[in-house]
């Protein structure tokens, strides 16, 4: 690319970094995160067979089960009540062999189907891939999942209830309430039976129909909804240890004295971002299989930007940076990376967003590069004039203008096309901190004025 390899000044260069992962939300996998100091047990494990109130949290942390994969076009993954949302990334091991068009540790992206079934893609909301040939042996899935959950009800609880056939008989003394979806368990009950139809009953006592025709004495049966059912349960947030890898900045990973996480990258590994962070120090520690440490760095997380004199520098409060950027890091593949953001003893270091990728540099920034916030907070008045003002989120945005070379223009275009629904790393200048943005673009226009270079105008709207 020409024009940016020949701009004088670096910082006005527009760069986007790519992940490792392209997912969402998750921009990492549990294959890459391999340690961690911050403990996730933030919430009681969600279990099928356990009743929760209303307004009671559970978290889902790395599920893994035994799956079966059809050889068909698309091919359809069968994980029995894994209830993953659409884009969960996982990946398989076997014991055997895959069907072609299935690679063991590749990361895959479930479109879903049911609560059990699924089918694949390369890419978020890509389309699903097909299977041929034979498989064999015992297969394994691994879903990168870190959510915590709220109940919305009541589980459904009944003392005195029996299954005859595919009919379950509500009675003796019934708490919260018994839906369509509700998982089934007690003593004797099928695993995964759930109610199909309502009968007599509409949430107490009464009959309902089951997925699985069995018999079951009188005994407590329990009816917990699974997690993606929207009017049951409302996803609250990310495990505290992954708020710096999900898709919302202003949610923040914090620790006491610090934050020490180790990474095992793929591929290419050059930039990180930190942003939304609170820290006395940044370290990133990069090692090579053999060639070791290739890289090693500790950047102070005091902000400076504003000292102009030596006044400013005495009497100004301390102020830290809430964005750290590193892009010098040397280009070797599938390295460990340990990254250590620490702050005062006894404080809390907070994390928002941790990205790292690749470099791609888009064109030139142009001078008249515009940046600004869009606010979330709320302003209410009452009826007699009283306002009052609950700050919320903002989220970051830009307006920019670059200089691409020609010759780059069609690359540039499939480049910005492939991210259409994805968030990743907007540098609009390596100069500005506030024009690092997480997020996705609104809009991007491309006009060719000249014979050797052209002019494209972006939209960017960070996330919040």
């Amino acid at each position: 690319m020409g024009w940016s390899r020949n701009a004088t000044h670096q910082g006005s260069i527009m760069h986007i970094i790519r992940s490792m992962i392209t997912a969402s939300p998750m921009i990492i996998a549990d294959t890459h995160l391999v340690s961690s100091n911050v403990a996730e047990a933030d919430y009681p494990t969600y279990s099928t067979t356990e009743a929760v109130v209303a307004g009671a949290r559970r978290q889902v942390v790395s599920p893994s089960a035994t799956v079966t994969l059809s050889i068909s076009a698309p091919c359809v993954v069968t994980w029995t009540q894994s209830q993953l949302p659409d884009n969960t990334p996982i990946r398989f091991t076997t014991t055997g062999s895959l069907p072609t068009g299935v690679v063991p540790g590749t990361i895959y992206y479930v479109r879903r189907l049911t609560d059990s079934t699924y089918n694949l893609a390369i890419k978020p909301n890509g389309q699903g891939i097909n299977t041929s040939g034979t498989q064999s042996g015992t297969h394994t899935g691994f879903a990168t999942v870190h959510d915590v959950y709220e109940a919305l009800l009541d589980s459904g609880v009944s003392t005195a209830s029996s299954i005859s056939g595919t009919t379950l008989t509500v009675g003796g003394t019934v708490t919260g309430s018994y839906e369509i979806g509700h998982i089934l368990s007690g003593t004797g009950v099928t695993a995964n039976t759930t109610i199909v139809a309502l009968g007599t009953g509409t949430g107490g006592a009464g009959t309902y129909t089951v997925s699985v025709s069995q018999t079951v004495a009188s005994t407590t049966i329990t009816g917990v909804s699974p997690t993606t059912n929207n009017n049951h349960w409302a996803r609250a947030d990310s495990t505290n240890r992954w708020r710096m890898h999900d898709s919302a900045v202003s949610s923040q990973t914090s620790n006491v004295d610090n934050i020490v996480n180790i990474y095992s990258t793929s591929g290419y590994t050059e930039a990180l971002l930190f942003s939304n962070i609170d820290a006395a120090s940044v370290r990133v520690k990069m090692v090579d299989d053999i060639d070791g440490t290739v890289y090693d760095k500790t950047i102070s997380g005091v902000a400076d930007s504003g000292i102009q004199d030596w006044y400013s520098y005495f009497t100004e409060p301390i102020i830290r940076k809430t964005d750290i950027l590193i892009t010098d890091m040397p280009l070797y593949a599938n390295t460990t990376l340990t990254v250590t953001i620490t702050t005062g003893a006894g404080q809390t270091v907070l994390c928002g967003l941790l990205y790292f990728g690749k470099l791609l540099e888009l064109g030139g920034t142009q001078y008249g590069m515009s940046l600004g916030i869009q606010d979330y907070s709320i302003k209410t008045t009452d009826d007699f004039g009283n306002q009052t003002f609950k700050e919320g989120a903002y989220s970051r945005t830009a307006k920019i203008i670059m200089k691409v070379d020609n010759d780059f223009v069609d690359t540039l275009h499939n480049v910005l096309a492939g991210y259409r629904a994805i968030p990743i790393v907007y540098l609009g200048s390596l100069s500005f901190g506030s024009s690092f943005i997480f997020g996705k673009y609104n809009d991007f226009n491309i006009e060719i004025p000249h014979p050797a270079f052209s002019t494209c105008s972006i939209e960017i709207e960070g996330l919040i």
